[in-house]
């Protein structure tokens, strides 16, 4: 990022070949190692927007926790930076 990004503006969800996990998903979105986005994602629910403010920050980090030993995947849909 290098700070040179203002905003992601995106959807994310489940991908379409993991759309029946059994698994919970959470998604922790971190800038320059502070917290901020956190969503759970589970089987059935459509993508939901995001919209996140990347003023300043110099690093991005995306973490993913799952629930269980279940196979999972999410995805970041039509994502668009702005400077």
């Amino acid at each position: 990022m290098n700070g040179k990004v203002k905003t992601l503006k995106s959807k994310i969800g489940l991908t379409d070949q993991f759309k029946n996990t059994k698994a919970e998903l959470t998604v922790t979105i971190s800038g320059d190692d502070k917290v901020i986005y956190t969503e759970k994602l589970k089987a059935g629910e459509f993508p939901k927007d995001l919209e996140i403010n990347l003023k300043n920050v110099l690093k991005l980090q995306v973490k993913v926790q799952s629930t269980g030993t279940y196979d999972s995947e999410i995805g970041l849909f039509n994502p668009v930076f702005t400077k």
